[in-house]
């Protein structure tokens, strides 16, 4: 008899209305958990939380800027109330900015920290206690293979996606076994911030395809690629993984090569 992956489970996925956050959530009300999906977009959060629930899912939204506290306490309330428990969190909201070191202000900087890192902190610090209590639960965070190698003009980007994976691990020590905290590090997707990265090079299909050369799998990575992974972290087929990064890059952190690269 077959039984869904995630049948059981709820969680909470942040950045569901777009790119990685949109596919884990879609993944894991198909593998059978309940999905409380977050985003500060609105309208396109709800159209994610809309698709599930149309497919025969069972999902709610609830509208979260991360770098809001009381969105966050707002998250976790409707959590409780709609369900009761908690088993699952996803952070997967990010932001993203490519500059010249000189040109990134301050304000990006603070963005870059109050979204990408103090505010999967705080979604970690409400949900914990209650992902603790459900005694066998998990919590997945998406950093970047920017926490093993430097990438072009993410300097901020870089160093506060560094800081999440080794705060993840850290906190594996204080939680476990009732908490696994894993850590996902994805290379070049097609999410939303991929053009970015080919912006200073005039985002030209010259330069993508520059940046496909380096990918061992010759494509730029999707949003269900780096879902696969999260789903299996967040099922009990993973009971015994704990305290890891998992890269999924398409092979860019290994460095590429001459591959073949069709015309």
């Amino acid at each position: 008899m077959f039984r869904l992956r995630l049948e059981g489970k709820v969680a909470v996925v942040t950045g569901c209305a777009s790119g990685m956050g949109k596919a884990i959530a879609i993944m894991f009300a198909e593998e059978g958990a309940k999905v409380v999906g977050c985003d500060f977009n609105a309208a396109e959060g709800q159209k994610t939380i809309d698709e599930i629930t149309a497919s025969g899912g069972d999902a709610v939204f609830v509208p979260c800027n991360l770098r809001n506290k009381e969105d966050i306490v707002r998250v976790h309330e409707v959590t409780m109330e709609k369900y009761g428990r908690v088993t699952t969190l996803v952070n997967a909201a990010g932001i993203c900015v490519l500059d010249y070191f000189m040109n990134q202000t301050d304000d990006d900087m603070m963005k870059l920290f109050e979204t990408n890192y103090r505010g999967t902190v705080w979604m970690m610090r409400e949900f914990l206690p209650d992902l603790a209590a459900s005694g066998k639960a998990s919590v997945t965070n998406i950093a970047s293979i920017s926490v093993y190698q430097p990438e072009s003009f993410a300097y901020y980007y870089g160093s506060f996606k560094s800081a999440i994976a080794m705060l993840t691990r850290n906190l594996a020590r204080e939680y476990s076994p009732a908490v696994r905290f894993n850590v996902i590090c994805p290379g070049p997707c097609d999410t939303g911030m991929t053009p970015d990265s080919c912006k200073l090079e005039g985002g030209d299909p010259e330069a993508i395809r520059n940046l496909v050369s380096t990918l061992l799998c010759d494509r730029v990575g999707t949003g269900k690629d780096i879902a696969y992974c999260a789903t299996y972290l967040a099922s009990d087929e993973a009971e015994w993984v704990n305290a890891s990064q998992f890269t999924v890059d398409g092979g860019a952190s290994f460095g590429g090569g001459d591959h073949y690269l069709p015309e």
